[in-house]
């Protein structure tokens, strides 16, 4: 049955399928690595396990047909846990690093749910898929490329002799059978154009330039898009930084903005150091972690498409701020550590040597009772009568104890 709540969307949910015609194909969903430093990585253990179970039964559109038993099936979770997890993933999120859908993670709409923003995520691509993309439009221009040079033999085959020409005459008198030998030898050698392009190449030259009526004028080259100087700068950017961009989120802002060029620029004057904050004070090199981070909330607050420098350099400093407090704070519960361990074990050596001084009394009294006793008397009568009880032994044995300690090092 139609949800009339939808019927205005008609035209978006036609292409998802409809009840009488239920998706059953498999399709895929890319997980990127951003995912676990995401809001979405916070919430409770269903909420993950319900959308990436979404993500990866939808299709290429984001559709999802299920019921709330029928996904609770499918995410091996009580209807319960699917409840509260679809409550909160309808929700807006003002965490969320995508601006779109406030946040919103998921939408119901008819026989299921739409997740928003995976064909964004799906249209991303990846380093590998670029380079793929660069070497078939290679392979492609190698093909055309013999394929024209194909064309020019067998044409300067069929042209007609001129006057005066005598080779080209008999060329023209021969049978059409020994003309259709020929042109077989031709493709034979065409064929075999990796042993002997060269000679081809000053074939043709030799015909054009003894045959006017053959001169071609040059093949025009194909003019180069936008997007794929855009890529190749982006590659290129990417390279020269030795920056790992599997996920392709640096490459995508870039993509995303009416000045790539200046993008790139930007970002590799971070790299590089040679920015300032907004305050005047100079930035320090940007990490690859940083430039993501930045990306991430650059595009929150501003969006897509609107790329300043200026901008840029503020999120940028706010970024490193927060960097250089965190080191702060690390270097001082470093600090704090290192003056912890040095006072445990300037109390380990203070026992220690308490230890040895009481062992040598103690070895001291066992081979000598009677020099024991007298010399332990006589610094008995030279301490204060003030001093008393326990602290007045431990003073006696410290003292003889000295006393045995400078004896065997004399």
């Amino acid at each position: 049955m139609t949800n009339p709540a939808y019927d205005g969307e008609r035209g978006m949910y036609d292409e998802l399928g409809n009840d009488d015609d239920p998706i059953t194909e498999t399709y895929f969903a890319k997980l990127y690595a951003t995912v676990t430093s995401s809001s979405l990585w916070s919430e409770e253990l269903c909420v993950r396990v319900v959308f990436i179970t979404m993500l990866a039964r939808c299709n290429e559109v984001g559709y999802y047909g299920a019921s709330i038993d029928g996904l609770a099936r499918d995410a091996n979770i009580s209807e319960e846990e699917v409840e509260r997890a679809i409550a909160i993933l309808e929700a807006p999120d003002r965490r969320s690093r995508s601006p779109e859908y406030e946040g919103r993670r998921v939408k119901r709409v008819r026989g299921g749910w739409l997740v928003l923003n995976a064909p964004k995520y799906r249209e991303l691509r990846t380093r590998k898929a670029i380079d793929a993309a660069r070497r078939k439009k290679a392979q492609r221009e190698r093909d055309r490329r013999l394929t024209d040079l194909q064309t020019a033999l067998r044409s300067a085959e069929r042209v007609q002799p001129v006057d005066g020409d005598d080779d080209a005459a008999d060329a023209a008198a021969r049978s059409p059978s020994e003309g259709e030998r020929d042109m077989s030898h031709m493709s034979h050698a065409v064929t075999e154009s990796s042993t002997s392009t060269s000679h081809h190449h000053h074939h043709r030259e030799r015909v054009r330039s003894e045959r006017p009526e053959l001169q071609q004028p040059e093949l025009q080259k194909k003019p180069v898009r936008r997007e794929d100087r855009i890529d190749a700068a982006i590659t290129l950017f990417l390279d020269a930084n030795a920056m790992n961009d599997d996920d392709g989120i640096v490459a995508e802002f870039i993509r995303m903005q009416k000045s790539p060029k200046v993008v790139i620029t930007t970002l590799r004057q971070h790299i590089a150091g040679e920015r300032e904050a907004d305050d005047g004070q100079p930035l320090e090199r940007a990490t690859t972690a940083e430039l993501v981070t930045t990306i991430h909330e650059y595009l929150a607050k501003e969006g897509p498409g609107s790329f300043s420098p200026i901008l840029f350099d503020g999120y940028m400093g706010r970024v490193q701020k927060r960097r250089v407090a965190r080191r702060k704070k690390h270097e001082a519960v470093k600090a704090a550590a290192t003056a912890t361990a040095t006072a445990r074990r300037a109390e380990q050596d203070a026992e220690a040597e308490s230890e040895e001084r009481r062992l040598r009394v103690e070895r001291y009294r066992a081979a000598h009772p009677a020099d024991y006793e007298r010399r332990r008397l006589a610094i008995d009568k030279a301490q204060p009568e003030m001093l008393m009880g326990t602290l007045r032994a431990r003073t006696i044995e410290a003292q003889l104890a000295e006393e045995l300690a400078r004896e065997e090092t004399a």
